[in-house]
């Protein structure tokens, strides 16, 4: 169901804290990742983030994927990263986001998985990006 390496993700340079941002970018738009391109939203503003809602692999995708722009710290590891990045955000998901996130899989990475069907290759992506940010 899942598409991998459509989107890239651009990592700033690390401060002397190991702080750094990441944007993630589609490929095919050059548009920032975010669920709220996948929400309807009313004349009023009315966001409608209802979960029984049919939507495209394009939107479940921006679902999936979250907020475009986030923070991580290299040095402190994953388990670091998750407490600072992934963790406070899922607390607050909304229930639509939870529901598609549990119907899919997350790409695995490393050498060793390269064969997998879900398999993403960071370091391709990291050069692509910079490729794309030069030219």
């Amino acid at each position: 169901m899942a598409t991998y390496g459509e989107n890239y993700k651009y990592v700033t340079p690390a401060n002397k804290q190991g702080f750094h941002s990441e944007f993630i970018i589609n490929d095919k738009t050059n548009n920032l990742v975010s669920q709220w391109n996948a929400y309807e939203i009313d004349e009023n503003g009315i966001v409608n983030s209802d979960p029984n809602k049919t939507y495209t692999q394009a939107q479940q995708l921006e679902l999936v994927d979250g907020n475009s722009v986030n923070f991580a710290e290299s040095a402190g590891g994953w388990d670091y990263h998750n407490e600072l990045d992934s963790n406070p955000v899922s607390k607050y998901d909304s229930e639509v986001r939870k529901k598609i996130g549990k119907e899919w899989e997350n790409p695995v990475t490393g050498l060793k998985n390269r064969n997998a069907p879900n398999y993403f290759d960071i370091d391709d992506s990291e050069n692509k990006a910079n490729k794309n940010l030069e030219g």
